[in-house]
């Protein structure tokens, strides 16, 4: 019979497998560090609270079902899998009505008689990093900085077709600001690692002081015997 450490540390697993996240990738989305997410997946440790909230919501169940309830597999995969289904549609119908919309300028361009705006497929590009980008936060997929990053040099790209065909300065800009980008990641990191040291440091001080009680209890109980 499986205690609800059992129960959670198996669920994690299960869970993270159905999604096709390594434990690095599932670490990064819940802001955690990989070591982390390892300890809870071994029955090392296990998260607070607030943490056990946000793993529920991420995969669409309650909290009571995520620490009680052994995970089907085969029905995780299931409704993931039509989760995602539904995403992609969402995602592509998106690109399909930026596509159209452009579609749409260009030929209302030749009826009305003047040059064609074929520009119009140009700005269409960053348009679909831009809903990439937020898609990518909405979904907590982990392609955030690579949509800005693309944003970023398809946006200058544009702008350089549309007003500034005459010089190559316009991407120079673009440089610190992918700087900025690389070092926002590498921070945000840092960050994620220096909380997770944190935490632990903190779950082991508390199993320390359970185990401590434990020895003492037993200890009074031989004592009294």
């Amino acid at each position: 019979m499986y205690n609800m450490y059992e129960i959670l540390s198996d669920n994690l697993v299960r869970l993270r497998k159905s999604k096709n996240l390594t434990q690095a990738e599932f670490a990064e989305i819940i802001k955690y560090s990989d070591k982390s997410v390892s300890k809870w997946e071994t029955g090392m440790s296990i998260p607070n609270i607030e943490t056990l909230v946000e793993i529920a919501d991420f995969y669409g169940m309650t909290l009571d079902d995520l620490i009680k309830k052994p995970v089907d597999s085969l029905k995780v995969e299931i409704v993931e899998e039509a989760k995602n289904t539904s995403k992609w549609t969402i995602y592509f119908l998106t690109l399909a009505v930026v596509w159209l919309i452009a579609t749409v300028l260009f030929v209302w361009s030749i009826l009305r008689g003047q040059n064609a705006f074929w520009r119009a497929f140009i700005w269409a590009v960053p348009f679909f990093c831009l809903v990439s980008y937020i898609y990518s936060i909405l979904w907590k997929k982990r392609f955030i900085y690579l949509s800005i990053s693309l944003l970023v040099w398809t946006f200058i790209a544009a702008l350089y077709i549309q007003f500034f065909g005459n010089t190559y300065l316009l991407f120079v800009v673009g440089i610190p600001i992918q700087v900025i980008i690389i070092l926002i990641r590498g921070l945000r990191k840092g960050s994620l690692y220096n909380t997770s040291l944190k935490q632990s440091s903190s779950i082991m001080k508390r199993l320390e002081r359970r185990k401590k009680r434990n020895e003492i209890n037993e200890f009074n109980k031989e004592k009294s015997e």
